[in-house]
């Protein structure tokens, strides 16, 4: 089980983690020390699996091009996006049967702020009947760190129900 960090210490875990990286996602996709399964790959994006989570399962699908806005993707980029997520969203649903996946784009015109990035992404989470969005898409109950183990064993469980 992964270990559950309050949002204050989770928060300056992953910036430490980040360090200077002036864009969260960038770094992720980039950096071989911050290393996560991907489960999936495509032309314009990559679907992984992201180390410091709300629920265990949570799939992070990045685009390949740092873009902060919609007129930024080319309609490939986010259709295939998109794919990836429902993708990953149906590879929860047969790998964990919750009572829903809930699939969310994001990012922010703001820049980096600590519960999200400037850069555009999408979320494929699975959630428990009593979840509610704002409980799922915030850091505010703290946030679960998965270690190198149980993120590769959610990979297994998630890439080998992924079909699309």
């Amino acid at each position: 089980m992964p270990t559950h960090y309050p949002r204050s210490e989770a928060v300056a875990a992953v910036a430490s983690e980040i360090g200077e990286a002036p864009c969260l996602l960038c770094a992720l996709r980039d950096r071989a020390d911050l290393a996560l399964p991907i489960i999936a790959r495509g032309k314009h994006c990559r679907a992984l699996l992201p180390r410091w989570v709300r629920r265990q399962g949570h799939v992070l699908v990045i685009l390949e091009q740092h873009v902060t806005t919609l007129g930024e993707v080319s309609d490939e980029a986010w259709l295939e996006a998109q794919s990836l997520a429902l993708a990953a969203g149906r590879a929860l649903e047969r790998a964990f049967a919750p009572a829903r996946v809930y699939l969310a784009a994001l990012g922010s015109t703001s820049g980096e702020l600590p519960m999200t990035s400037a850069h555009l992404h999408v979320h494929a989470i699975p959630v428990l009947a009593d979840d509610r969005p704002s409980d799922v898409l915030s850091w505010s109950a703290g946030a679960y760190r998965c270690s190198d183990d149980e993120l590769k064993k959610l990979a297994e469980a998630i890439s080998t129900r992924l079909s699309r």
